[in-house]
Parts: C-alpha cells; structure tokens; sequence
C-alpha cells in the first residue's frame, strides 16, 4: 500500500536529515519487497510527509521512481537535477518554496496535468525569475499555479499549453503577456493578479472557453472592445488598475453574473451594463462616478451593489426596481438624500 510505503519514510526521521544519494538508494534496498521502488505511484517529501527535517536537495536516484505519478516536495531546496524530468510518468507536483531554477529539459514532463509552484512570501529572494523554453511542451497540463515568484514574462511558447484549462499566476511580477497566449482555447479560469501588467495582448480576447477572469491588482489602463468575445464569461474582475472607462461591448457578456470594476479610475458605469439580465453583483466602489443610470433598475437578479467612495450625488428612484437586492453600498459619496421608494426595497439587508 502506499500509506505503509509513506511510514517507512517516517521511520527515518533519526536516521538522515537529508536524502543524499546514498541513502535512497539504501532506503530502496534495505526495504525491498516493502518499499518498492518500482510500484510507487504516490510519493510526499515534504517535512509533514515522511516526518523529517527539510530536505536540503533532490537527489538524482530520484530518477528511478520511474513509476511516480504524484509527488509533493518542500524544503530549502534551490533547484531540481536534470535527472528529475526522467519521471515521465508524473501527472501531479508540487514544489514548493526556494526553488531558483527549472532543469531546462522541464518539458519531459509531458504527462503532467496539474503543477504548484509556490514561494515564501512576496518578498523572498528564494524564487524562479523565469520559466524555462521547453515549458510550452507539457502538453497534458490542465492546471497550473505558480505563487509569489518574480517572472516578468512567460516563454513564447506557452500558448502551445493547449489542454491547460486552470491558471493561477499570483504575485509573480508579470509585466507582460506573449502574444500567443490567446491559443489557451481550453482555458475556463484565469487569475492574473498581483502582478505588474499594463496590458493585454490582441490575442487575450480570443480565449473564448473562459468562464472565469481575475485581474485584480495591476496596472492595466484599457481593456479592449473585442472584451464582447469573451461570451462564455460568468465573472469578471478588473478591480484595482489604472482603468479610466468599460468598453460598451460589455453588453455582450450575457451570462454575467459577477463583475467587480472598484478602485479604478472610472467615470462613469456604462448604460449597457442594463442588458446584462443575469448579473447578481456588481462593484463600482473607490472611483470617480457621479452619476448612477437610471436603467440600472432593470437588473431584477441584482443581490449586491456597491458604489461606496465615488462621487454621487443623486439616486434616480429607478434603483428601487431591484427587487432581489440584498446589498447596497453607497458610503463617501455626495449623497444628501435618498429616495423614498428605497425603503420599499423589502430584500435589503
């Protein structure tokens, strides 16, 4: 079984503080027919996991667990030898934190699906600053999150990632997206923030599979009209960028249910925001709007709007047509008055 393989491992904890070469060679020898390196399939090295010290490095008679298709591994590790992308069978790793560096022949690795990678802490000096060439060649990988690494940009290949349908790119200190990246056809959820983008390349507006984006905490200032395309969209956050207006095309996302625009720079909400009949929130908080549309009242399945920190001054009674609104915000604006139709709004919290 591969829980008593696990225990074995545990029972090392006086014996080494680190794998060397030796002595996972000795562990699979000592052990035989108990710990089988040939019929592990599932394998955690991580300090929790075989209750021991971190390990230091990876060894590489790691190599001969060809059989491996889970493995986690923590520690103060910096980087993994070649000989670790000869587990082709892998379909799940995790690494987390200190790594510096990939082996450059990281796209052996073709059987992966899902791949973590993940850092300290934001200001830790103990991180990848790239990914390597051959990353774009694991061509099975369905989900990726990488956390709290410094990349400024992503190989030019990784829109050949054509199965990944989960990515997560959090604190990473993106600044730029390559213009192949709109290949992620089977792409269904993406979360981009806490990086340092500016912009999105022509191509982003071709990943019509999403459901899902997330790019809060950038520095993006427009968003294209070719947003429209993205049809599939259910959620959508652009809060905290450099954004001054939201494309009209917006009227064309008819399966939103989410959209969260805060702390921008935006004037105005677009009337077409009206049309979309199955959002259920909205979030215009921390900008500089003065005016709320009259139309708005014609989102019947609106639970929560905000609209705190901008520049309102009048509600128009309109709003009191959102019979299932749940939540309204509207603190630090110019308000002297609300209407009175609003406390007929019997669903408001």
């Amino acid at each position: 079984m591969i829980m008593s393989d696990l225990e074995i491992l545990g029972r090392l904890r006086k014996e080494a503080k680190i794998f060397s070469d030796d002595s996972l060679n000795e562990i699979l020898e000592r052990e035989g027919t108990v710990f089988d390196g040939d019929r592990l399939i599932e394998l955690d090295l991580s300090p929790v996991g075989i209750n021991m010290h971190s390990m230091e490095f990876v060894p590489d008679s790691i190599a001969e667990l060809q059989n491996l298709t889970k493995l986690k591994l923590t520690g103060s590790m910096e980087f993994l030898p070649d000989s670790f992308c000869d587990l082709t069978n892998l379909k799940e790793l995790i690494l987390s934190p200190n790594y510096n560096q990939l082996p450059d022949n990281f796209g052996k690795l073709t059987n992966l699906e899902r791949l973590e990678i993940s850092g300290y802490t934001q200001t830790s000096n103990q991180c990848l600053t790239s990914l390597p060439d051959s990353f774009g060649e694991l061509e099975n990988l369905r989900y990726f999150l990488l956390i709290y690494h410094k990349i400024p940009t992503l190989p030019e290949n990784f829109g050949n990632l054509n199965n990944l349908e989960k990515l997560m790119l959090i604190s990473d200190e993106i600044k730029e997206l390559p213009e192949g990246f709109g290949d992620l056809k089977n792409l269904d959820f993406l979360k981009l923030e806490y990086n340092e983008l500016t912009a999105l390349p022509e191509s982003f507006y071709d990943l019509r599979s999403l459901t899902k984006l997330i790019l809060t905490n950038n520095k993006i200032e427009t968003i294209s009209d070719k947003i429209g395309n993205l049809s599939e969209l259910v959620l959508i956050y652009f809060a905290a960028n450099n954004l001054s207006q939201v494309p009209s095309s917006i009227r064309n996302l008819r399966d939103l249910e989410q959209l969260n625009f805060g702390d921008n720079r935006i004037s105005e909400i677009p009337v077409e925001i009206a049309e979309l009949s199955n959002l259920k929130s909205i979030s215009f908080g921390g900008n500089i709007i003065n005016l709320i549309p009259r139309s708005i009242g014609n989102l019947k399945k609106l639970e929560r709007l905000d609209l705190d920190s901008n520049r309102i001054s009048k509600i128009p009674v309109e709003i009191s047509g959102l019979s299932n609104l749940k939540t309204l915000s509207l603190n630090s604006n110019k308000l002297d008055c609300l209407p009175s139709s609003i406390g007929d709004m019997q669903n408001l919290e």
